[in-house]
């Protein structure tokens, strides 16, 4: 699962420097859409220091979100 996670962040965020530092919670909430059953993971990342506050990120690729831009920001956590 770890790997995936940083496979994600490094394509929908573009920071591929990124660690986890731990596993934070694990929710089971059925999916809004489907009302399918759904269990969802979160986590506690690190990246450089140099990583800006906010940023927007350019994915490119072939999948369906290619060419897409994300605007990304840290918020801390609470």
């Amino acid at each position: 699962m770890e790997e995936a996670v940083l496979r994600e962040v490094a394509e929908e965020t573009g920071l591929p420097t990124a660690t986890i530092v731990r596993p934070i919670a694990v929710e089971n909430k059925p999916h809004p859409d489907t009302g399918q059953p759904r269990q969802t993971s979160f986590f506690f990342l690190r990246t450089s220091a140099e990583t800006p506050d906010v940023w927007n990120h350019h994915v490119k690729g072939d999948g369906d979100d290619a060419g897409l831009i994300f605007s990304c920001r840290f918020v801390p956590l609470p």
